[in-house]
């Protein structure tokens, strides 16, 4: 299988934006901030009916439900914002050149301006389908991002990773 294609700033985005989902050491650091500035709120709520002032116990309940409900969309916010600027000022604006990444059966082979690569099938830890892309996660960390866009039938590249024998996790929900 054979796919040419070149990468925008928002799929490099994506692709962190989705690491940042996945990967534990975040997901903790995000229910931390969660967690804490909800309970910061709850503890304004309970100092003002310590003190008998009605201002801060409304002011409380109303920012812990504002945080409770809008906190998530916020990090996500955060984050995206987060990552386009690292991006921007890494890339400087330029766009990925076209590349060719073609799937055989024991290895993956990439090619675009900058140069040749080819991995074996060994090196790769897992796939990764979200509802827009297909991330080949290797061992040393890094990744192969390939948009759905791109692949003209994503359930039939789907059961051919996995009759190849790669693990390919869902999260397109």
């Amino acid at each position: 299988m054979t796919f040419k294609y070149a990468l925008t700033r928002d799929d490099y985005v994506a692709h962190q934006m989705h690491l940042t989902a996945v990967t534990p050491a975040k997901r903790r650091k995000q229910r931390r901030g969660y967690w804490l500035s909800t309970g910061v709120f709850v503890a304004v709520a309970v100092y003002g009916l310590l003190l008998d002032s009605l201002d801060l116990v409304v002011g409380g309940v109303v920012l812990t439900v504002i945080t409770l409900l809008l906190y998530p969309k916020y990090q996500r916010w955060q984050y995206r914002k987060h990552y386009r600027q690292h991006y921007d000022s890494l890339s400087q604006g330029q766009v990925g050149p076209e590349g060719t990444l073609t799937i055989v059966r024991d290895r993956i082979h990439m090619s675009d301006t900058t140069g040749e690569s080819t991995l074996n099938f060994t090196a790769v830890t897992q796939v990764d389908e979200t509802a827009d892309y297909f991330y080949v996660r290797l061992q040393q960390g890094s990744s192969i991002i390939l948009p759905k866009s791109e692949v003209a039938e994503p359930a039939a590249l789907r059961e051919y990773l996995r009759a190849i024998g790669l693990s390919v996790v869902d999260y397109r929900t």
